[in-house]
């Protein structure tokens, strides 16, 4: 099949008023088309299962006490296969199975960012053969809404983000990013502000050294290169003269100082079309941009090989980075001057019904709730203390007559003293009882601790909010009946800067309670399991057969839990440069 330009001699063939492709039957674009689409039809109607239409986010992987999420976008699907969303991302290797190539998100990524919660965005990237298929806008609220519910479900709403796209789909991650940025939404607001990185693979974007016809022309030659033709009604929404395309450059011209951005750019042709993305399109100009050319083209600069690819080591080194300072500078504090930024010039619309008042006291009871703290962190904080004060009335009480048994145990001329050491200890069936609710109270501090950690993420979440609505009545214009902007100031930024604090507070807890708490309470839970599990295999014994085998058990315990602690110190003292310590 011929090419199409339509910026070239074959450009009359392109209806752009109606938007749709030529109707001539003898056209070879018209039949191919049309073939695809009643492919598309029987497959649909055929298929009881998840179609091409779908769009949802794919969990990649999902490790326990997530602190980073990964999203990555695919491009354009233009050959019509139902199996792009992962192809896009798999190396094959010729003459092997497509099932076992290398697909670097699943097999690569999790072990360089091995704290990310890994997901894909699988959507209908179908546009060159169905003029219904929604376009870059809709796939970008899409994006949005499914991004907003994963968060949600795992109570994540503050978690630093890092977006991973390919060609096209770039174009979906901006205008999602964009329209967050503009939005009247305290929840989509969210996500660009906890949006840290952009790893842009041969992304088209539209800078000012770049024809306007130019974005149009690279879409047009990605089809090229994979024989088809685009849709009509896409390439309208991209040529000159386009609304959207002049709407998503200046939507996302705001945000082009807020992330860090690690642009790929492809330096090898697609045969006879020659570089299809070239570097003037697909590099933003971005103070924070790190730009990277690999030998690859534009088909194979998003895929690798295996992990001793010099094109992904490089790349793995620049994500691991990335991530590490995410989590950082992002966990996310409210005092990072970036995030103060993206607050503050956020216009935020106040909804007509919101006044300032109802706003305040809004703000006034967010940060009294704040400051006593969430009643699970309350009752974590208790429980805990009263399993700590047990311990240690346990230890002090039973630790001096092991330590007597211990210490006389190699003589048994000394027998008599153990047996009255041993009378003044409690039967096997009394210590049965306390290890066992001793491990109800461990499980329960488990479970109360990422119930604390949901909570406290969830009060930042509502922080954030309530800030933004504060936020739109110091918008320059936006007056409230006959009260000035200057009362309005006064009565605004001091609520705004005790949010400040408690959202820091609060941020500097959670961090505390899921990197330090929890994993500590979990490592107890395993050693109170143990516990249980020798004191339930010697409860049929005698007291002194119990306790001549439990002493030597606890002495080793005891020790351990010793060396632990000495560990940890050194530990706590390597980690006291933690941005949770810093902030």
């Amino acid at each position: 099949m011929d090419p199409v330009d339509p910026a070239g001699e074959q450009g009359d063939q392109w209806d752009h008023a109606k938007g749709h492709l030529p109707s001539s039957p003898k056209s070879a674009a018209s039949i191919v088309t049309n073939a695809l689409h009643w492919h598309n039809v029987i497959m649909a109607t055929a298929s009881a299962g998840p179609g091409p239409n779908e769009a949802y986010l794919k969990l990649i992987a999902n490790p326990e006490n997530a602190s980073l999420d990964i999203i990555a976008v695919h491009g354009m699907n233009t050959r019509n296969d139902l199996d792009h969303p992962n192809k896009a991302w798999t190396h094959q290797e010729p003459g092997i199975p497509q099932k076992s190539g290398t697909h670097w998100l699943r097999d690569l990524l999790p072990s360089s960012v091995p704290h990310a919660r890994i997901m894909a965005y699988q959507y209908n990237a179908n546009v060159a053969f169905d003029s219904s298929t929604a376009g870059v806008q809709e796939q970008a609220e899409n994006l949005l809404q499914h991004i907003l519910v994963e968060r949600e479900k795992a109570h994540a709403h503050s978690r630093p983000m890092v977006f991973i796209a390919h060609s096209l789909g770039g174009i979906i991650v901006k205008h999602a990013l964009a329209t967050a940025y503009n939005t009247s939404s305290g929840e989509r607001a969210a996500i660009y502000v906890f949006t840290f990185a952009l790893f842009l693979f041969g992304v088209p974007h539209r800078g000012s050294s770049v024809p306007r016809q130019a974005w149009a022309s690279i879409a047009t030659r990605i089809f090229q290169l994979c024989g088809n033709s685009i849709n009509a009604s896409f390439l309208n929404s991209v040529t000159e003269g386009s609304s959207y395309a002049e709407q998503l450059e200046d939507g996302f011209k705001p945000l082009l100082g807020f992330y860090n951005v690690f642009t790929v750019c492809e330096t090898k042709g697609e045969g006879a079309f020659g570089i299809i993305v070239p570097k003037e399109s697909a590099t933003l100009g971005a103070f924070s941009e790190d730009v990277y050319y690999p030998d690859r083209s534009h088909r194979t600069i998003c895929k690798f090989r295996d992990s001793d690819d010099p094109v992904w080591q490089h790349v793995s080194e620049m994500l691991s980075r990335a991530a590490e300072r995410a989590v950082r500078s992002t966990h996310y504090s409210s005092i990072s001057d970036t995030r103060k930024a993206m607050l503050y010039t956020q216009v935020v619309r106040r909804q007509a019904t919101q006044s300032i008042d109802k706003a305040i006291e809004q703000a006034q009871n967010t940060i009294k709730r704040l400051q006593t703290g969430h009643e699970t962190t309350r009752e974590l904080d208790q429980l805990v203390h009263a399993q700590t004060a047990e311990i240690f009335s346990y230890a002090l009480s039973w630790g001096v007559i092991i330590s007597y048994i211990l210490s006389i145990i190699s003589g048994s001329w000394l027998l008599l003293f153990v047996v009255r050491a041993i009378v003044s200890l409690p039967s096997p069936v009394v210590v049965t009882q306390t290890v066992e609710q001793g491990l109800e109270r461990q499980q329960k501090i488990v479970h109360l601790t990422k119930q604390a950690i949901k909570a406290l993420d969830s009060e930042c979440h509502s922080a954030v909010q309530t800030y933004n609505t504060l936020q739109a009545f110091l918008v320059p214009g936006i007056s409230v009946g006959t009260v000035s902007a200057a009362n309005q100031l006064e009565r605004v930024r001091p609520l705004q800067l005790d949010l400040d604090r408690e959202i820091a507070r609060t941020v500097q807890k959670a961090h505390k309670l899921a990197h330090l708490d929890l994993p500590e309470s979990e490592r107890r839970l395993k050693l109170v399991h143990k516990t249980v599990d020798k004191v339930k295999s010697l409860e049929n014994a005698d007291s002194a057969t119990f306790w001549m085998e439990m002493s030597p058990y606890a002495e080793k315990e005891v020790e351990a839990e010793r060396q632990h602690l000495v560990e940890k110190g050194a530990k706590d003292e390597d980690v006291s440069s933690c941005f949770c310590v810093i902030l």
